[in-house]
């Protein structure tokens, strides 16, 4: 991560939360609870990486569904913000979970036995990514064989929506962002409009994925993006 996006997301650690609940209108936690019950789907046991994984909230979500469905879930969150692990660091022992590990690790390089997970998981930082192709070729590396990706993120809805939700993007989150912290949301909008799914997409079959889906979510400002590591 760059010194830049490292010192966006410290900047704004402790209002994240908040501010993504205001921003999604309350969805993004649908999203992730989505994405959980991917994770899960066909599996008794299962360990997850969750990359820049933030304040932790897919480990807890993930957590939560494997309780609801008698399952058992192994994570280990990563992320290169300190300040952000800390936040999530307390919401963990809030709820008592003790199958989530949170680590301070660089998400292109993570330094983690290769094939060990089931599923690399991520929440809207794709495209905060210095190097993506790096990142994508890291869970490759990770994952069991036939392990899978999860990916959660934004992107510029398609070209039939994007002049609907223009206000959006342009002047609600923008105003949003302005009440926590102007220039830091000004700056993750914009990569919003520069992210390219179909871009990500090739990049991910470059590492070897296969099997490759994109699940739209809500007129498709949000998406999920499923892969395999071949057997």
């Amino acid at each position: 991560m760059s010194k830049e996006n490292k010192r966006i997301f410290s900047d704004i650690a402790y209002n994240y939360d908040k501010v993504n609940r205001i921003i999604s209108l309350g969805m993004d936690v649908g999203w992730r609870r989505k994405l959980a019950r991917m994770c899960l789907d066909g599996k008794r046991d299962v360990r997850i990486l969750d990359a820049a994984t933030g304040t932790a909230d897919i480990p807890i979500i993930i957590t939560e569904e494997a309780r609801i469905s008698g399952k058992r879930a192994e994570i280990v969150g990563i992320d290169y913000t300190k300040r952000m692990l800390d936040v999530g660091r307390q919401k963990v022992r809030r709820n008592g979970f003790k199958n989530i590990k949170l680590m301070l690790r660089d998400a292109h390089s993570t330094g983690l036995k290769g094939n060990s997970f089931d599923f690399v998981t991520s929440g809207f930082a794709l495209r905060n990514f210095d190097d993506l192709q790096k990142f994508l070729n890291e869970s490759y590396r990770v994952l069991k064989p036939g392990g899978s990706i999860a990916f959660l993120e934004v992107s510029r809805p398609d070209s039939a929506i994007s002049k609907i939700s223009w206000p959006y993007y342009h002047i609600f989150i923008p105003f949003v962002g302005m009440l926590y912290s102007r220039k830091s949301y000004a700056h993750l909008v914009s990569t919003v409009w520069k992210f390219d799914r179909d871009k990500l997409q090739k990049m991910a079959s470059r590492a070897g994925f296969t099997d490759m889906k994109v699940h739209k979510l809500f007129l498709s400002v949000a998406f999920i993006l499923t892969a395999t590591k071949p057997k």
